[in-house]
């Protein structure tokens, strides 16, 4: 009886060693980076706005508000960066005006940036809406 005791008692010990809690951003800090390229038909979209939202498992949608943070380009290039960010998932959404086709373009993709890929290059494909 003392030994399955023991036994269970260890168990109990080891599961609840494992038990998850909720990561915030500011908890696991990194050397990560996303970049992102903006496209449509193609096509690279300049002057795009880029919002991410950390820790959504489900699409945020495309109200601004629910979002982190507003990534800026630089000038001429077309490609939006973010570094030292959190391991975790991440939701961007892109929205854009598109001058060469004329039209109003968003989308938006779920990245999980953990310390095997801490450095994304993506391209998020955008549509007229």
């Amino acid at each position: 009886m003392k030994k399955l005791f023991g036994i269970f008692t260890l168990a109990v010990l080891c599961f609840s060693a494992c038990k998850k809690r909720n990561i915030q951003p500011e908890d696991n800090l990194s050397n990560a980076e996303i970049c992102v390229t903006v496209m449509h038909h193609a096509d690279t979209v300049q002057n795009s706005e880029i919002y991410l939202q950390f820790g959504a498992m489900d699409f945020p949608g495309y109200d601004i508000s629910l979002y982190d943070t507003l990534l800026t380009e630089p000038p001429n290039d077309g490609t939006y960066c973010i570094s030292n960010i959190a391991f975790g998932k991440y939701w961007l959404m892109a929205s854009a005006w598109d001058s060469d086709w004329g039209d109003d373009v968003r989308g938006g993709i779920l990245l999980d940036v953990t310390p095997f890929n801490a450095s994304i290059d993506t391209v998020l494909v955008v549509n007229e809406y």
